[in-house]
């Protein structure tokens, strides 16, 4: 049972609004409220949050495949169960944690690639990759990488312990 939600809410309700058998069910989900109470968030991170937080982590998620008919053979997971904060290390020597500010670092007036490229990415504490994905890396014929941004969404779900040890040795 993991009764928190992770960070890896976006990317894994993205993933399985993608696998949707049913397009017409899977598109309402894709709504971000931009005004309210709600805003900025989407539906699929609201719902896949809600039945996270009352059947815990695993459940929920095995729910939200259910309910957006995902096929039996499909199945999306996090990299890790565990709570982590993402953080870089910039080429100027700054440390910058957090999803949200490290994607906002290039937008910023003050940005400039020479000196505030990153130069480090590592997960604030290091968490443990989660069985299942070890198992299902092991038993692939092919790996996917969760689609997004390199540095947030890409890399940190290659850094768990155990994520590169069970790719380096998949066939």
């Amino acid at each position: 049972n993991h009764p928190s939600v992770t960070g890896a809410v976006g990317d894994v309700s993205k993933c399985v609004v993608a696998c949707s058998s049913e397009p017409r069910l899977a598109t309402p989900f894709l709504f971000r409220f931009s005004e309210g109470g709600l805003a900025p968030h989407s539906l699929k991170n609201l719902v896949l949050s809600a039945l996270s937080l009352q059947q815990g982590g695993e459940h929920g998620l095995a729910l939200f495949h259910q309910l957006l008919r995902v096929p039996a053979h499909i199945r999306v997971c996090p990299a890790s169960w565990e709570r982590s904060v993402l953080q870089v290390g910039l080429q100027n020597g700054r440390v910058v944690g957090g999803e949200t500010y490290i994607d906002t670092i290039s937008h910023s007036p003050l940005w400039h690639p020479t000196h505030h490229a990153i130069a480090r990415v590592w997960l604030d504490p290091l968490p443990t990759a989660n069985p299942l994905v070890c198992r299902a890396i092991a038993e692939a014929d092919y790996l996917l990488l969760a689609p997004g941004d390199f540095f947030t969404s890409l890399i940190p779900a290659l850094l768990p312990l155990g994520i590169a040890h069970a790719i380096k040795n998949s066939q």
